[in-house]
């Protein structure tokens, strides 16, 4: 009898397992729909709401410089930004993702295109506007708590930085023909 409800519990158990949402899925979901939201966002409270469906309050960046930047200052930073121009919705390219347990660590790639005055001449006349593609190379890691995985820490290791201008990189040198 101890063995059927002991056979009982490890099944019912290992079906609990199974039945938990993929952690892979979960937080790119979220980072989608952040991305989403804060495109459209408008107000301090919406951003508020936002962050607090991804970050947990201990929420902390790192620059790739080493700089840190705490949750409320990034808020403050997030609010000041809905006054400037917004390019196209930036997205995200998830390169690894690892889970163990109540925590993962993801890493990606994060883009985003926008249009710019070029006022130095840096790309070619001055005063041309030009496309821009800007990214990072970022990894994140992440909790599970009792409202979900929420980002603990948001890390650049490679910062914004513009990418292609005009569909032509602007990483690598162009090719020279001998």
């Amino acid at each position: 009898m101890a063995r059927h409800i002991a056979f009982a519990l490890v099944f019912v158990l290992q079906a609990g397992v199974d039945a938990q949402p993929d952690p892979r899925a979960m937080i790119t979901s979220l980072y989608t729909r952040t991305l989403a939201d804060m495109q459209k966002a408008t107000t301090a409270g919406e951003i508020d709401r936002i962050v607090d469906a991804i970050d947990a309050p201990d929420w902390v960046s790192i620059n790739a410089d080493g700089t840190r930047m705490t949750r409320e200052e990034a808020k403050r930073e997030l609010v000041r930004s809905l006054a400037g121009p917004r390019g196209e919705q930036p997205t995200l390219d998830l390169l690894w993702f690892h889970h163990a347990g109540n925590t993962a660590t993801s890493v990606a790639w994060v883009f985003g295109k926008s249009q710019t005055t070029d006022a130095t001449g840096e790309f070619g006349p001055r005063g041309a506007r030009h496309e821009v593609l800007v990214g990072a190379l970022v990894r994140d890691s992440w909790i599970l708590t009792n409202a979900g995985w929420r980002r603990r820490m948001h890390e650049k290791i490679f910062p914004n930085r513009i990418l292609a201008v005009d569909g032509k990189s602007a990483v690598f040198p162009p090719s020279r023909s001998q």
